[in-house]
């Protein structure tokens, strides 16, 4: 099966999907939890995997895989046991699980000029 997409665009849309799994749950609180709470996935680790990505680290690759299922599985327990922010929790859902979609369809670990057209 043919990858729609190109090593450098999978690259740059899992950096995105990264930041965003990131910076929403601080930017829209109230989606995830009461306004006297706080809740943060990915905080410190999440954007610096993103520009490993994008530098082509080589420890970003296995970094993203890990941190994105480690998040997967969090946001997956808090939308089961927390029924009051469903909503919130099924938008990271599906952002996780593209994101889990595209590291494990794509190889990212390799250099540009070694993919095939």
């Amino acid at each position: 099966m043919k990858n729609i997409l190109s090593i450098q665009q999978a690259s740059i849309l899992a950096a995105l999907l990264i930041v965003l799994i990131a910076t929403i749950p601080v930017g829209f609180k109230t989606w995830f939890v009461a306004e006297s709470g706080n809740l943060k996935i990915m905080p410190g680790i999440g954007p610096l995997v993103a520009l490993g990505l994008m530098m082509r680290w080589r420890w970003a690759f296995p970094a993203a895989k890990v941190l994105s299922i480690i998040s997967m599985g969090f946001v997956s327990f808090l939308f089961l046991f927390n029924t009051g922010y469903r909503p919130g929790y099924l938008f990271l859902l599906l952002l996780n699980g593209l994101l889990l979609l595209l590291l494990f369809t794509h190889d990212l670990n390799k250099s540009p000029s070694a993919a095939t057209p």
